[in-house]
């Protein structure tokens, strides 16, 4: 670990190289992992040499921290346009595209407005969304508790030591903490089973799980009341709740942070979908679901198009394609 991220042995070692706390066996072989000599044994003036070097390149305010700059480009498809350095992976609106808003108001990203109606009423929004999410940098941490630590022992266990759950209710450890965080953590990522290759990634996923489910609800105010608007501006503005309120508020920080999505609704419910490894997924309290035509029903149907513009969706999802703003 280093600053609360997962590293590998290659950047560690080129950390130590980078900062002059080592110079290996041989100083003529230059920075490799075989020159630093990872599994000789350490002296006790080794260990001391090393802090001492640390400490001085952390005091002379030159240290060289690894780069985690695009460390969720595999998470997170890159589509960065160059213009805006807190947008990752949006373009800019450049010309029409097929969502109905046209050019109605003036947006930040494609023809998204996430139901408001009025340039004032986006514009205010935008101000706020601005303010609090800066970019990447700024996706909140999920606090770490006893119950969340055990969650991530479960999810690491899961993903890359192919442990399962106890589903045999009669089974007297059925009911501990850590295994009904097993049978949890394989309803919500199996899906993502052999493509998290780290668990940096997996508690990233994990993070960017508990912000979907919960993020909006910071703007609710006490006592809110039940608005029938229907719009981004009514959460984050007015601090009242909707039908659609918090699926739009979500898809409008998501955008700011560069990870694109789309407003769905099934009759029942309205939900945000987002684009993960190339695919479009839903996280509810339920687990996590990959959209695919066989479970989409004929009452689903898309409420604005992502950023990528209609045609960057598969067929199927195109097909459900029926703009309300």
């Amino acid at each position: 670990m280093f600053y609360g991220h997962d590293i590998t042995l290659e950047e560690a070692v080129q950390f130590m190289f980078d900062n002059n706390i080592t110079s290996g066996t041989d100083p003529k072989k230059g920075p490799t992992v075989e020159n630093f000599a990872p599994n000789t044994n350490l002296s006790r003036a080794h260990i001391s040499t090393f802090l001492k070097r640390f400490d001085e390149a952390v005091t002379s305010g030159n240290i060289k921290y690894i780069d985690f700059k695009g460390r969720y480009e595999n998470i997170i498809p890159s589509n960065t346009n160059g213009k805006d350095p807190n947008i990752f992976t949006l373009v800019s609106k450049t010309e029409k595209t097929d969502d109905v808003v046209g050019n109605k108001i003036k947006t930040k990203f494609g023809e998204r407005s996430y139901g408001v109606s009025t340039q004032a009423e986006y514009d205010q929004l935008m101000k706020i969304i601005e303010r609090d999410y800066g970019n990447l940098d700024d996706f909140p941490r999920v606090n770490v508790s006893g119950s969340r630590v055990q969650y991530e022992q479960a999810l690491e266990d899961y993903l890359f030591h192919g442990k399962t759950g106890i589903t045999d209710k009669s089974n007297p450890n059925y009911r501990t903490g850590y295994n009904l965080a097993l049978i949890s953590v394989e309803k919500s990522f199996s899906s993502f089973k052999g493509k998290l290759k780290t668990m940096d990634e997996a508690i990233y996923l994990l993070d960017l799980r508990e912000f979907l489910l919960f993020g909006s609800n910071v703007y609710e105010k006490e006592n809110a009341t039940y608005d029938v608007s229907h719009t981004a501006y009514n959460l984050v503005v007015e601090g009242n709740k909707g039908y659609k309120d918090g699926p739009y508020t979500m898809s409008a920080i998501l955008d700011q942070l560069g990870i694109d999505s789309f407003v769905f609704d099934s009759m029942m419910d309205v939900q945000l979908a987002v684009k993960l490894y190339g695919d479009w997924y839903v996280f509810d309290n339920s687990g996590c679901t990959k959209l695919t035509p066989e479970v989409l029903n004929k009452e689903h149907s898309i409420l604005y198009a992502p950023n990528g513009g209609l045609y960057s969706l598969p067929p199927f999802l195109q097909k459900k394609y029926k703009p309300v703003n």
